[in-house]
């Protein structure tokens, strides 16, 4: 047989350097007697979260057992009850790492608030947000789907309080009602516009700006801040904002 072509790969978990993140797959746990869990150093991971990459990993040292797992995650997984030979033959595995102690609870499906919501990332609240908002467009006074959506305001809000302005501006116009131009007279919708949380995101953007260091700015950041200090004339200011431009843009006297 001849093969042509370089093939792509996945990086496997025991191949991580020290420092590096990723996702594992879920593929590699195992939950064994509801209090012990074996992870298989030979499966994969990814950079992004996708599919059935979900649990965030990082590499902490050069040992074999020398990582950070985070199970505040969404996905649930199987329990799988052991004798006492197979823990044995599981735990004298070398591809296998523990086994360690850990604390687990049952699915609750119809306990979803409590359970589901509180381990959701950001992206997930954002996409469940557009699920209810669907919801209630449809049906405007349901009740389970407005008090969810008061659950999942508040826990986006919670989410984007701690990001720092860089990563929050992504989202500055994500809830924003469409002006006519942008829904061509009302034929598109922007489905997750919701006012609570636009003014939320425009305001907690402007008290980051004024909590910034103008040291960690862009230079798009500096020259509005340079073109609003002329207009006060506030020259000393201005000249301040211009060396900071001028040192990011390698301009030199």
């Amino acid at each position: 047989m001849k093969i042509n072509g370089i093939i792509i790969v996945m990086p496997l978990m025991s191949e991580m350097k020290v420092g590096q993140k990723g996702y594992l797959t879920t593929e590699a746990v195992l939950i064994v007697n509801t209090t012990k869990i074996f992870i298989s150093t030979r499966y994969d991971i990814s950079e992004i979260r996708d599919g059935k990459y979900l649990i965030p990993i990082t590499r902490t040292g050069e040992g074999k057992e020398d990582y950070e797992i985070d199970f505040s995650v969404t996905t649930t997984f199987y329990n799988t009850q052991f004798s006492e030979k197979d823990f044995k033959s599981v735990k004298e595995n070398s591809n296998y790492i523990g086994p360690y102690d850990i604390q687990t609870e049952i699915d609750q499906p119809l306990n979803y608030r409590e359970q589901k919501y509180p381990r959701m990332d950001l992206l997930e609240l954002v996409g469940e947000f557009l699920t209810i908002k669907e919801t209630l467009r449809d049906t405007p006074n349901e009740t389970i789907a407005l008090e969810d959506q008061k659950i999942i305001r508040r826990l986006l809000k919670e989410k984007m309080k701690e990001l720092m302005l860089s990563e929050l501006k992504k989202y500055e116009t994500s809830f924003d009602i469409l002006n006519e131009e942008e829904s061509k007279n009302g034929e598109i919708f922007n489905y997750i516009e919701d006012v609570s949380m636009a003014n939320f995101i425009h305001n907690r953007i402007e008290t980051l700006k004024l909590e910034q260091n103008p040291e960690d700015m862009s230079v798009q950041e500096l020259e509005v801040l340079q073109k609003q200090a002329i207009k006060k004339e506030d020259y000393e200011k201005g000249r301040y904002y211009q060396n900071l431009i001028d040192i990011k843009t390698g301009v030199t006297n």
